[in-house]
């Protein structure tokens, strides 16, 4: 889940039963136009709208720009079966 609490958006990780936030990643995302969750690992592809697509490993709490076009939106993308590689255009 995206959320803006506090001021900037961050990614919550909620359980079912609507406890707080297991775990957030707080950094630099931008404002989330799309968001897929990773098949087989604990990692979230995002775009936002600063045309880029981002990889967070929730694991780490770290984050990396994996692509960004420099003059429009990243408008599809889809995680492989296996985990290992992500489509986009």
């Amino acid at each position: 889940m995206v959320s803006d609490e506090g001021g900037e958006e961050r990614l919550e990780i909620h359980s079912p039963k609507g406890q707080q936030p297991e775990a957030c990643f707080a950094g630099p995302i931008g404002r989330v136009t799309g968001l897929k969750p990773s098949p087989t690992e604990n990692k979230v592809a995002i775009t936002n709208h600063r045309n880029e697509l981002l990889l967070i490993d929730l694991e780490q709490m770290t984050s990396q720009v994996i692509a960004k076009n420099d003059f429009d939106e990243v408008e599809s993308f889809s995680w492989s079966p296996c985990g290992q590689r992500i489509a986009f255009f």
